[in-house]
């Protein structure tokens, strides 16, 4: 099951690669209309594979955080935010449990590129490193972590308006640590999409090109 989603993970890199090549001749920059997000999700999909099997938890989860700048230079590996809050609803969740671990806090996001055609683009690409929860299913509780060389990464769509509608998450295989069967086990994300606004308003955030 990971195989596909590191495929579309490395496909959605190379698509970003080329976007920064085809713009570095024009605009150098990206300006957003505000600062700060949240971004919530329905359903966050996280997969785990283990000498038991595959076990697929379904969580509601809500993230908010912070641009550096109002202005983000197209530099690919380059810092532009944190995640400075996290919050998974287990109550709600499905096929087990998922807490996020609120000493890993903040998350580091990078920016990797962009795809679309200048001056318009359709969407921006992320790798967020640092993310932290623990995962139960069938009982077992393990602990999964974004890092370098296994981070997760997104995607930030715009629509017609130049806003950003949603944000999709997918993640290379990020090993899972604790008591067994958790050492040797592997999890990720499954494809996940969510709503993004400024934070604490319903308004959506606007991006352009300068």
């Amino acid at each position: 099951m990971l195989r596909p989603i590191r495929l579309m993970t490395a496909c959605a890199l190379a698509t970003s690669a080329l976007a920064i090549a085809v713009g570095t001749t024009t605009a150098g920059r990206i300006s957003l209309n505000s600062r700060t997000f949240r971004a919530t999700w329905s359903h966050l999909e996280f997969v785990s594979e283990s000498v038991f099997g595959s076990d697929t938890v379904r969580c509601p989860v809500t993230i908010e955080g912070s641009f550096h700048s109002a202005t983000i230079q197209k530099n690919r590996g380059a810092l532009i935010g944190y995640v400075t809050r996290a919050t998974a609803l287990s109550a709600a969740c499905t096929s087990g449990t998922m807490t996020v671990l609120q000493n890993a806090l903040p998350w580091h996001y990078t920016y990797e590129g962009f795809s679309g055609r200048l001056p318009i683009i359709s969407a921006i690409f992320f790798l967020l490193t640092g993310a932290a929860v623990a995962v139960t299913a069938r009982s077992i509780t393990c602990l999964a972590r974004s890092e370098v060389n296994n981070n997760i990464s997104g995607r930030a769509s715009l629509g017609g308006s130049n806003e950003i509608t949603s944000i999709e998450t997918a993640a290379n295989a990020i090993p899972l640590t604790g008591a067994f069967p958790c050492p040797g086990a592997m999890g990720s994300l499954l494809p996940s999409t969510s709503t993004v606004t400024q934070l604490n308003s319903s308004s959506r955030i606007t991006v352009r090109l300068i």
